[in-house]
């Protein structure tokens, strides 16, 4: 259940990882891998997260998966016609 979390909107997905770690909380950890598939490590992680930030729900948003750093070409055209030629 929890990587279909990625399909609702941020509110949305906040206010479900809420009520995991409430679960989790009220009847303990093997419920809530039955319930929702989320186990001790990464609803402490959430924990934590909301620790940090004074217990605000949005702390709960996921975080972008995108990367910070893209690989660039670091050779010129000339490079590459010369590699296709010697090929040939």
């Amino acid at each position: 259940m929890l990587s279909s979390l990625r399909k609702f909107s941020q509110s949305e997905i906040a206010g479900q990882r809420m009520k995991i770690i409430k679960m989790y909380e009220q009847y303990g950890e093997k419920a809530t891998i039955e319930a929702f598939g989320a186990d001790r490590k990464v609803i402490s992680r959430w924990k934590l997260r909301m620790k940090k930030n004074a217990g605000r729900l949005e702390s709960l948003v996921p975080y972008s998966t995108k990367p910070q750093h893209f690989r660039t070409v670091k050779y010129t055209a000339k490079v590459v016609e010369y590699i296709k030629g010697a090929k040939r």
